[in-house]
């Protein structure tokens, strides 16, 4: 009998899955378990922060309740919600005036996504998440009541879901309407009888058919395979749009059912609504957010207007020319009613010059004329921020590849269309010494999204990227003459970033306050007298580890090229002692060698000793950080910066040199600082960084063992590239194989350790290339062991698995790393 790939890793998950779940030592439970830093969400007026207990950690429990897959979707079909692996608890309301603090009240233990203040200030929608759908309570902000407007109705399939690791504005698809007493959100069709069931006996096979498509697609997870997966799209994804009196708790329809992909937008003057709506036929080969669209008009009664863009999918590639896209779509400021979006691809371009990249429309009610172009672009327009004076933007445009980018930031008045844009100002995106921040902006009582200003100033906060680390800034930037004056600089010793003007007043504003032992608070700051107000502290959230230190250090790689890293040490060190060590690192492509070689670190932020979600802290994909290693005896040289420096295929071409080559000058520095010793170092990292660790394993003798994390290890299953490659794996197959430790498996003498969730939906890291790699470390003879952690994604999440992890990477560079020199 033939055993399929499939029922491999099926037999390989089961018998991991009857392995008990193991713990770290002590001390590494109370830093997962410890509580994470408050998080803060503004009110529109300024006038009070939201603040909640950010959760992203789950039960396994949670984790394993049912799931379904399609359409690049994962649906919990009893709440009728993509699945969440985030979110936030216990919020309250902090007046900023006087610092007094209003509890919600709410019931207990409730999970909550991301708040979404009315544009007045008054109310705030919680998404409540329950196990049997996903509510919509309203709080009163004069009161701290809530109520539940709706019950478990929410259709919460097409947000950002368990892959949310930021705080956009409003991730569930619902919008407050300009009179701030009515919500726009989406509701799972009532009686809409029981879902689909699946055919026990087949009707026939799948078949899929190409000629002349060339739609090189990624290699997207989660995908519909059969017409049945169209029919659950269907069936959970379709909604009806309604209109929630948060007064009355009375709810109005508009329109018809559909599907769609994005929030509801209300003009300003509360008469039409911008709908984006899936259409028919399905792809096999694309998300539903590249599925053909239909982008349209309605009046606040739900009747159709106008269809502004009738789309096709993305997978319909023609040869030789270019799609449609429509992007940025938003209604103008201080307009009753007017749509400004950015268009490439438009096939009406007799007037255009063949080498503009997009250009910005706009078109009015009653929206009955043709869509006029405002302005073209050759570099490609980015987005807008709309200024108090009407007609007036910021204009974006950003030209270069994802390792270059160049952003250039220009005053436009789109009334007079033949006035060029003013240069205002021009940065590359990855130099983080030149950064001059991003533009601060509030919300309307309308719900218009503009810039703060005072007068002819404006205001930019940003990292404030220097040689010594990160020092946070705001700065107020001048509109006509281009001067810039600083305001507030983070003060030495601390870490501290601006949240939010305090009130109407632009002479108070609220900060973040951390140093290294002292965690994220909040603080009211004077600009005029540089007095400051408490509002709120945080105690530490592991008091027996305030021991553990951490310092910047920097060294230079053998080609000149200087590095930095952050070095953690535990709070036994002593002075002379040499320590195993731990490098942690995810490599970045870089065009330019000066920006390669800058420092990308807050140095006087908390000692947090815990990981975060996806994104965050270095591509750490989960709470189970290598910073935990300190609280074992070693050393960490956490995210040291191993950048590859070229351009075009010379970053790949020289990847392996160079990756090389920043782990010896790494080795090296703390082997002359006396701290680290050479012969016990351990290298680990998570995605990328997995890859990059395997192949340092593969091409050097410098580790005693390795951990690769959810890790990418045969690049030819991205056949399209996916970090900078030059060319297809047709057309440089020597390329993808040089740089696939899959292939140097044989090279690979150092134990090495894989852990993988069993349900990764990344589109280069999925379960089977740490699967495949354990094979042929097997077959080879290698020290190799395969973690797969049951339901984790590419981030993982559940308590337990975070817990087993930490073990497992403590008790493998014991042995491997710590004990080497014992064995």
């Amino acid at each position: 009998m033939k055993i399929t790939f499939f029922y491999l890793v099926l037999i390989a998950t089961v018998f991991a899955q009857s392995i008990p779940y193991k713990s770290p030592p002590q001390a590494v439970i109370d830093v997962i378990d410890a509580p994470r830093p408050p998080v803060e969400f503004p009110s529109p007026d300024h006038q009070w922060l939201l603040i909640a207990q950010d959760n992203d950690i789950r039960s396994i429990e949670e984790l394993a309740r049912p799931f379904i897959k399609f359409a690049g979707l994962r649906v919990d079909p009893r709440s009728n919600s993509q699945v969440q692996s985030r979110f936030f608890a216990a919020p309250f309301l902090l007046r900023l005036v006087d610092g007094s603090r209003r509890p919600i009240q709410l019931p207990s233990a409730a999970k909550l996504g991301v708040p979404i203040w009315s544009n007045d200030s008054q109310f705030v929608a919680l998404p409540f998440y329950t196990d049997t759908g996903v509510e919509l309570w309203v709080v009163d902000s004069k009161t701290g009541i809530a109520k539940d407007m709706t019950g478990p109705i929410i259709n919460a399939t097409l947000i950002l879901g368990y892959r949310q690791i930021n705080r956009a504005r409003s991730p569930l698809n619902l919008r407050w309407a300009p009179d701030n007493q009515h919500i726009l959100a989406f509701r799972t069709l009532p009686g809409r009888g029981n879902p689909p069931t699946a055919a026990l006996i087949p009707v026939g096979p799948t078949e899929m058919f190409t000629a002349n498509n060339f739609s090189q697609e990624r290699n997207w997870e989660d995908l519909s395979k059969t017409s049945f997966d169209h029919e659950l799209f269907d069936y959970y994804c379709t909604s009806q749009l309604v209109e929630i009196n948060v007064i009355t708790g009375e709810q109005k329809r508009i329109g018809r059912p559909g599907i769609y992909s994005a929030a509801p937008e209300i003009s300003p003057d509360g008469n039409y609504i911008l709908i984006q709506r899936v259409k028919r036929p399905y792809s096999f080969w694309v998300r539903y957010r590249e599925f053909g669209s239909s982008v349209e008009i309605w009046n606040r009664h739900g009747e159709l207007i106008k269809i502004l863009a009738d789309l096709p999918s993305t997978d319909e590639v023609t040869p030789g020319k270019k799609r449609r896209n429509l992007t940025n779509l938003e209604w103008q400021a201080h307009k009753s009613a007017t749509l400004v979006w950015i268009e490439s691809g438009n096939a009406d371009r007799k007037t255009a010059n063949t080498s503009d990249k997009n250009q910005l429309m706009r078109l009015s009610a009653p929206f009955t004329g043709n869509n006029a172009v405002i302005a073209r672009s050759s570099l490609g327009f980015d987005h807008l921020t709309w200024l108090d004076q009407e007609d007036c933007a910021l204009i974006t445009e950003v030209t270069g590849k994802r390792q270059w980018k160049i952003s250039k930031t220009s005053v436009l008045n789109i009334a007079k269309p033949e006035q060029p844009a003013r240069l205002l100002y021009q940065y590359a995106d990855e130099d983080r010494d030149a950064h001059p921040g991003s533009i601060v902006e509030r919300w309307t009582p309308k719900g218009e999204r503009v810039a703060v200003q005072s007068g002819s100033w404006l205001y930019l906060a940003g990292d404030g990227g220097t040689p010594q680390g990160d020092n946070p800034f705001l700065d107020e930037l001048n509109l006509e003459t281009n001067e810039k004056r600083r305001l507030f600089l983070s003060s030495e010793g601390s870490y501290e970033t601006f949240i939010s003007f305090a009130g109407t007043s632009r002479n108070q504003i609220v900060i973040s306050h951390e140093t290294q032992i002292l965690p994220r608070g909040f603080k009211l700051l004077d600009l005029t007298t540089r007095k400051t107000k408490p509002l709120v502290n945080s105690p530490h959230p592991y008091p027996l580890l305030r021991g553990i230190t951490k310092q910047l250090i920097t060294y230079t790689r053998d080609d000149g090229l200087p590095l930095s890293g952050m070095l953690y040490l535990p709070s036994t060190y002593r002075r002379g002692t040499r320590l195993p060590l731990v490098i942690w690192s995810y490599p970045t492509e870089y065009v330019d060698r000066r920006i390669a070689g800058q420092v990308r670190f807050a140095v006087n932020s908390f000692t947090s000793l815990r990981g975060g979600v996806l994104g965050d802290n270095g591509g750490e994909g989960g709470a189970a950080s290598a910073r935990l290693f300190a609280t074992q005896g070693y050393a960490v040289l956490f995210m040291a910066e191993m950048p590859i420096v070229g351009k075009g295929k010379e970053q790949n071409e020289t990847y392996l040199k160079q990756l090389v080559a920043s782990a010896q000058a790494a080795i090296k520095k703390l082997d002359e600082m006396g701290i680290a010793d050479p012969k016990r170092v351990g290298i680990a990292g998570h995605s990328y960084g997995g890859f990059s660790s395997a192949n340092l394993l593969a091409n050097s003798d410098l580790f005693a063992a390795g951990i690769a994390r959810s890790g990418s290890h045969n690049r030819t299953m991205d056949p399209w590239g996916f970090h900078a490659e030059s060319g297809t794996v047709w057309e440089a197959p020597e390329l993808f194989l040089s740089v696939s430790p899959f292939f140097q498996a044989d090279k690979i003498k150092a134990p090495l350790l894989l852990i993988h969730g069993e349900e990764d939906d990344s589109q280069a890291s999925k379960t089977f290339q740490s699967y495949r790699m354990f094979h042929a470390l097997r077959g080879l003879g290698s020290v190799s062991k395969l973690v797969l952690l049951p339901r984790e994604n590419h981030a993982y999440s559940a308590r337990e698995s975070i817990l087993h992890v930490s073990a497992e990477m403590i008790e493998w560079f014991d042995r491997y790393v710590k004990n080497k020199d014992s064995k």
